[in-house]
């Protein structure tokens, strides 16, 4: 009882952390700019065309998703709920975005099983917290949060119920009810939608694998979550409007896209999410290899492999520390890839890109050592892999660049989470250094980050 009564203290004082957080961070919002104010806040008033005199909000709401999907977009009931609370004042909104962001934080929280509440709780809160704030206003706060961190919040809420479900844990119908609307919602995004197809993909497997094995059942409400999600991904392949949306902004916004080959597409996807993450994320990115590398210093492997995982940390260090105090690549090895076609890379560039492509393959390796003693390491390598997936497609749309680095918070996610399950797996030992110092700093750490977001936002 006492356990349970501490638990509860902790999730509450997270929650309550990340909102507080979060509604300082909307003081600072600049809502004058961005896709809502230019076009969604108009679309239900009659200068629209949408709505008429004889027309009820819902047949105008209809009418403009009917177009859209024509015509721009298969994002149909992102757009229906983003009308609707742009035609609403905007405290509204901001209201909104903080409650919706609170399921998320609890989801990912439950994901990562970890026992030890205070270190799972303040370990994410300072992950999040460490996420540039700013790359969600690039189409403007609205526009870009609720397409973006909406989609990922009620993920992983939906993804926290399929899994209670495929490791028969008591679910509330309540429970099931709300991660329909949140399942079906989170598809319609794109990235989400292939997340979920690959996920719900080795979930299914692997309770086929088991039913066949240990004569185990399949719970019918996963494959149906799987069903789902490929009408999703079948609909996002042939909508008309994304078609559409392709040629215009190929046009508009990256017209030599046109000439592009598959391979230098798929080479502009893996520059692109190399880049946001050694230039624009690389703190977090460095605490990630730094703390890979001191659980492989903590696992039985051979000597060679354990120095070979710290080869990443290393090379971040370096690259962080001659970039701000030297002002050099030092002949490639510390470049930036170059984001354009094969073709035009330089001798400096393919040094970049095999460097690049090596820390890629030790990270990659790394991962699969640490979860090979886990019961579900294909799934725990299986959340990698979506997430990098939802990121490395980017390079195949004409809004690579125009997008900015908002697309890669899916895959922020997925190593929020690959980092934890470490945690996890060496609790025990963490948890004998988690006392009351490692609270002071570990909160100080906290106060820096949100002060720098903060000054970011005030600009």
């Amino acid at each position: 009882m006492k356990e349970t009564k501490r638990e509860r203290y902790y999730l509450w004082l997270y929650l309550v952390a990340i909102a507080v957080v979060f509604t300082i961070y909307h003081y600072f919002y600049d809502m004058t700019i961005g896709d809502v104010p230019a076009y969604f806040s108009r679309i239900l008033t009659k200068e629209s065309g949408y709505l008429t005199e004889k027309d009820t909000l819902f047949t105008a709401l209809f009418r403009f998703t009917r177009d859209r999907s024509m015509h721009w977009s298969s994002r149909y009931r992102i757009e229906a709920v983003l009308v609707l609370i742009a035609s609403l004042p905007v405290w509204v909104w901001h209201i909104l975005d903080i409650l919706v962001l609170l399921p998320g934080a609890y989801s990912m929280a439950e994901l990562t099983g970890i026992r030890n509440p205070g270190m799972k709780y303040m370990g994410i809160l300072t992950l999040v917290m460490m996420y540039p704030v700013k790359d969600m206003c690039s189409a403007g706060w609205i526009a870009t949060t609720m397409n973006y961190s909406w989609c990922l919040s009620l993920g992983l809420y939906a993804l926290l119920i399929i899994r209670r479900i495929h490791k028969e844990e008591k679910v509330k119908p309540v429970s099931l009810l709300a991660a329909i609307p949140a399942f079906m919602y989170a598809v319609n995004h794109e990235q989400m939608c292939l997340i979920f197809v690959i996920l719900l993909a080795g979930i299914v497997g692997k309770e086929i694998y088991d039913w066949k094995k240990h004569e185990k059942k399949i719970h019918k409400a996963i494959p149906i979550f799987l069903g789902g999600s490929l009408l999703q991904l079948v609909y996002i392949l042939v909508c008309p409007g994304n078609a559409e949306r392709k040629l215009a902004e190929t046009a508009g916004f990256f017209p030599e896209f046109a000439e592009y080959s598959l391979v230098d597409k798929a080479y502009l996807g893996f520059a692109r999410m190399m880049n946001a993450f050694f230039e624009d994320y690389n703190f977090m990115l460095l605490l990630l290899f730094v703390f890979m590398a001191w659980c492989m210093l903590q696992s039985d492997e051979k000597t060679w492999k354990k120095l070979i995982s710290c080869i990443p940390a290393l090379y971040l260090v370096l690259r962080i520390g001659v970039h701000k105090v030297f002002h050099t690549t030092f002949y490639g090895i510390f470049l930036a890839c170059n984001e354009t076609r094969l073709s035009e890379l330089t001798a400096f560039d393919y040094v970049s890109l095999l460097i690049m492509l090596g820390m890629a393959v030790l990270f990659f390796w790394t991962c699969c050592m640490l979860f090979s003693t886990e019961n579900n390491v294909i799934l725990y390598l299986l959340v990698l892999l979506a997430a990098i997936a939802s990121a490395f497609v980017c390079g195949f749309l004409p809004t690579v660049f125009v997008s900015g680095y908002r697309v890669y918070l899916f895959l922020y996610a997925g190593f929020v989470y690959v980092l934890m399950k470490w945690v996890k797996i060496h609790e025990e030992k963490i948890s004998g250094y988690w006392k009351l110092p490692v609270w002071g700093a570990v909160i100080a750490l906290n106060l820096i980050l949100i002060l720098g977001n903060i000054s970011v936002l005030r600009g």
